[in-house]
């Protein structure tokens, strides 16, 4: 999985400041990075962020829901060297969990909701509490 690395930094590191109730978190600037960020900022897990110091940093506006983080728990189920590509009918058995899944398509990430309303399989690549 292309950025693999990166992403899975980001998320650990966004995980971690909201679970210290942080009202930001800084990482480098990256496409993949930026990617997911406006995928995170499009399902509304964060606040908005901004491009810092030469476009090297970008700046992540956490979210919260009365004092409660909206990313509280994630789970990575696709791993660098492990990728778990679900086809539409594994991802319709996930549909009535309480978690939200993210899909990692070839160009994209998608909610587990936008990839079976597109007919889109992927990899699965983590779970949000």
């Amino acid at each position: 999985m292309k950025g693999y690395n990166q992403i899975s930094d980001l998320c650990i590191r966004i995980k971690n400041n909201s679970q210290n109730y942080k009202k930001t978190v800084e990482i480098i600037n990256t496409k993949d990075n930026i990617k997911f960020l406006n995928f995170l900022y499009k399902e509304g897990y964060i606040l908005y962020y901004i491009i810092l110091k030469d476009f090297k940093i970008i700046k992540i506006f956490l979210k919260y829901n009365n004092n409660v983080p909206l990313i509280n728990r994630l789970n990575f189920i696709s791993k660098n060297k492990k990728e778990i590509n679900c086809p539409i009918k594994i991802l319709l058995k996930q549909k009535n969990q309480n978690s939200f899944y993210i899909i990692k398509t070839n160009n994209d990430y998608l909610s587990l909701q936008t990839a079976l309303k597109k007919n889109i399989g992927g990899y699965l690549f983590c779970q949000i509490n």
